[in-house]
């Protein structure tokens, strides 16, 4: 089925977009791959999974992501301070997790 949708995909995005349409193909089928897993798996092994932990993530990469892209041309030093405040920022907001894992130990 995932292969499917790359196939589907690949056959409508590469006439476009070239290399760049065959990397989103594949990246939407592993997406739906990660979502069946996810789905089938919860039926079998009930999993608490804290979806604010996921979106707090998803937000941090976002935001590294977009940082270095913008700051490509501004000096290493500038980069390397921002990019350590947004952890920061991150560590600050998945503070009950990191305490919680140190406990266990």
């Amino acid at each position: 089925f995932v292969a499917l949708i790359n196939i589907i995909g690949n056959y409508f995005l590469i006439p476009v977009y070239s290399m760049t349409g065959a990397a989103i193909s594949s990246l939407a089928a592993s997406f739906v791959m990660v979502l069946l897993y996810f789905l089938l798996g919860q039926r079998e092994y009930k999993v608490v999974i804290s979806f604010q932990k996921i979106v707090i993530f998803l937000i941090f990469c976002t935001l590294m992501t977009f940082c270095a892209l913008i700051f490509t041309d501004t000096s290493l030093l500038f980069r390397m301070i921002s990019l350590f405040l947004i952890f920061i920022f991150y560590l600050y907001l998945s503070k009950d997790l990191i305490l919680k894992l140190l406990s266990r130990t």
